[in-house]
């Protein structure tokens, strides 16, 4: 549970004005290529080296330095490219109570030894996830996320995500 997400300050604690999540990322774990629309986001490294990729760019983050801000919109992701864990805290601004709530989600299913349960419906999941925290998949990921939100439909994924806030 020591590598789960953890929000360490909140729209509660803050008056709204930003979230910050502390994550801790794996050799090789990748973001799929995506946006948000309802907030910026920056990469503070504590620990390691993240590399961020915006539109395009490849820019590498050290420990004890920030990203460029990923501005509304901007098409971005980021990956672990060493063979060490990178620690980082996420700043969403504003804050977004979606990503709150899915971190707290991810820790309650950890918690309650429930994380398996995404293998029985990861796609349903993860389009679940991402419509919760604002997170806009492009490219071949878009085209996929896409078509299985067309296969699923919105009753049925807003019936699913109803099951997932409720263990919030």
């Amino acid at each position: 549970m020591d590598s789960l997400p953890v929000t360490i300050e909140s729209l509660e604690s803050n008056g709204g004005i930003r979230s910050v999540t502390k994550a801790v990322f794996p050799p090789g774990a990748k973001a799929v290529r995506h946006y948000h629309t309802e907030y910026e986001e920056t990469f503070k490294v504590s620990v390691g080296r993240l590399t961020v990729i915006k539109n395009g760019k490849k820019i590498a983050v050290n420990a004890g330095e920030l990203s460029p801000t990923i501005k509304m919109r901007d098409v971005h992701t980021y990956i672990n490219e060493s063979s060490a864990d990178v620690t980082v805290e996420i700043i969403l601004q504003p804050g977004h109570a979606g990503c709150e709530m899915a971190n707290h989600l991810l820790n309650v299913l950890a918690k309650q030894k429930k994380l398996y349960l995404f293998s029985k419906t990861y796609s349903l999941f993860m389009i679940a996830f991402y419509e919760i925290t604002n997170t806009i998949p492009v490219g071949i990921a878009g085209i996929v996320y896409s078509l299985l939100k067309l296969i699923y439909g919105k009753k049925r994924i807003s019936a699913y995500k109803a099951s997932l806030l409720k263990l919030v």
